[in-house]
């Protein structure tokens, strides 16, 4: 048996997670693992595809592309019985992870907390949502980056503020789901106090920043905009509204108003 190029890829992408496989018997998605198997899905799965209309290729199944940030996985999976079905179904689920995972890498999300209790956040503007956006900061670790490590470099980079202090505002084994349908990462959540005095700012995806209190952010994301003189920002970033919730389930806001 000759695999393709995607499905040798797939295997070694596999082989660094660490994630469950799942079990169709106990009603969850499982992927396939037996590289024999993967032809004989796509043969499936391509004719399917073909007669309703879609490009066959929307079957293949193995890794999909891959850029310099983003690794596109089309997992060969078992989907377990439906009504009177004893069998699993044969299909396909999309799959995204972060490139740099593969290495052990992690992404990480930080809210950042100035001397006076104030909120520090980043204007950007999201290319895949064409909008302007008020958010939080985050990146994903370089190789041999310690968590505190990587904290540093993020604030540096997008504030170039120092850091005071930081705590971990989500459990020790959960982060922040940034798409349950189809990014396959966890991204650990922290509130980072910093320091006031401010450097230059190197991230070219910060166009400026703002800093809010608790209340003031409260507004803006019941609004859903913050709206300044010059720029209306989108305000449902939901890596910021996780960490702005535990923040202040966790007592960490002074004015929570």
């Amino acid at each position: 048996m000759r695999l393709a190029k995607r499905h040798r890829r797939y295997l070694d992408v596999l082989a660094t997670q660490n994630v469950p496989i799942g079990d169709w018997t106990k009603g969850e998605t499982q992927i396939v693992t037996d590289p024999k198997e993967f032809i004989g899905i796509e043969r499936r799965l391509r004719a399917t595809y073909a007669a309703q209309g879609l490009p066959a290729e929307c079957g293949n199944v193995g890794v999909i592309w891959e850029s310099p940030w983003f690794i596109f996985l089309n997992d060969p999976v078992l989907f377990p019985p439906r009504g009177n079905q004893s069998s699993p179904t044969i299909g396909a689920y999309n799959r995204v992870l972060f490139r740099g995972e593969l290495n052990g890498n992690q992404s990480v999300f930080a809210l950042l907390i100035l001397q006076d209790g104030r909120i520090l956040l980043n204007y950007s503007y999201r290319s895949p949502i064409r909008a302007w956006t008020l958010e939080g900061h985050g990146t994903i670790a370089h190789t041999g980056e310690t968590i505190p490590d990587v904290l540093r470099r993020c604030v540096k980079d997008e504030t170039g503020r120092s850091i005071l202090s930081s705590t971990r505002l989500s459990p020790s084994n959960v982060g922040f789901v940034a798409s349950r349908e189809l990014i396959g990462s966890s991204v650990p959540v922290f509130l980072v106090r910093v320091g006031d005095q401010q450097g230059a700012v190197k991230d070219p995806t910060v166009n400026g920043s703002v800093a809010l209190t608790p209340a003031e952010l409260a507004r803006a994301f019941t609004a859903g905009t913050y709206q300044t003189r010059d720029r209306n920002y989108l305000c449902a970033d939901g890596y910021t509204a996780y960490a702005f919730l535990l923040a202040r389930l966790g007592g960490h806001l002074s004015d929570t108003a």
